[in-house]
């Protein structure tokens, strides 16, 4: 019954990015509404977090070079990340809040962006971040 409990997808946010982690390789892929803003930034750099639902979550933290191919951060909070060199393939930020995000060499092909804004603009639909 143990195993269980360690195993099953659990229906509260991960409070921490090492938590975020752990959740990840067990095959979990629901993380909305996580807040993890608090700590100091979090190193998500170089993992594979491909599939992932980060939609109305709130970040500070590092994806630099990290594979983010379908991911979703709907209406998230991701201002300050460092998305550098990361893959965002069909990655979804409709709605998000993007100010000071980096995007320098990302791969953002199929990315969606329509309705996210910085700094005052909000990005039409066909729309991608300044690399």
């Amino acid at each position: 019954m143990g195993s269980d409990a360690d195993t099953s997808p659990s229906s509260e946010p991960p409070r921490s990015f090492a938590e975020l982690r752990r959740r990840y390789e067990r095959g979990e892929r629901d993380f909305r509404g996580c807040e993890l803003d608090t700590e100091p930034t979090g190193d998500l750099s170089g993992l594979c977090l491909d599939d992932a639902d980060f939609s109305q979550s709130c970040f500070y933290a590092s994806f630099r070079g990290a594979s983010l191919r379908n991911a979703r951060f709907v209406e998230a909070n991701v201002k300050i990340c460092d998305f550098r060199d990361a893959d965002l393939t069909n990655a979804d930020f409709r709605g998000a809040a993007l100010c000071a995000t980096e995007f320098t060499g990302a791969i953002l092909a199929s990315a969606r962006f329509g309705g996210a804004h910085c700094y005052g603009h909000t990005f039409s639909d066909d729309e991608k971040p300044i690399q």
